[in-house]
């Protein structure tokens, strides 16, 4: 499905790609630059509970929706539908917040984004 791929091809290169990069390793940092629990809890509190349902995840139903056609708007409702009835958060979180626990403790800084795209293939 060339469409489908289209749009892994965009949110990779676009979102994860760039915005990722910069938001863990030019943003986060100003939360700490160390792998204690601390620090690593305030980046993964301010990764689940702002960056992804917030810029994260409606991006990615932003650049679907735009290649099937959706407006920005169709896009955005989509997502607040399946945040409220399909409880996408709450599943992003189940996965997530162990994965970014393991991301800003133990995966070097230049390894990151390439360790939750990897998660994010299979999810």
């Amino acid at each position: 499905d060339w469409s489908r791929s289209l749009v892994f091809i965009l949110y990779g290169g676009l979102y994860q790609g760039m915005a990722q990069e910069f938001i863990y390793n030019r943003v986060l940092p100003i939360l700490g630059t160390g792998t204690d629990m601390k620090t690593v809890a305030r980046k993964v509190a301010v990764d689940m509970g702002f960056i992804s349902p917030l810029i994260c995840i409606p991006t990615a139903y932003i650049i679907k929706g735009f290649l099937i056609g959706n407006t920005f708007v169709q896009s955005l409702a989509n997502y607040v539908d399946d945040v409220v009835n399909k409880g996408l958060v709450f599943k992003n979180w189940s996965i997530f917040v162990p994965v970014q626990c393991i991301t800003f403790s133990i995966i070097p800084e230049h390894f990151r984004v390439s360790f939750v795209a990897f998660i994010l293939f299979f999810w």
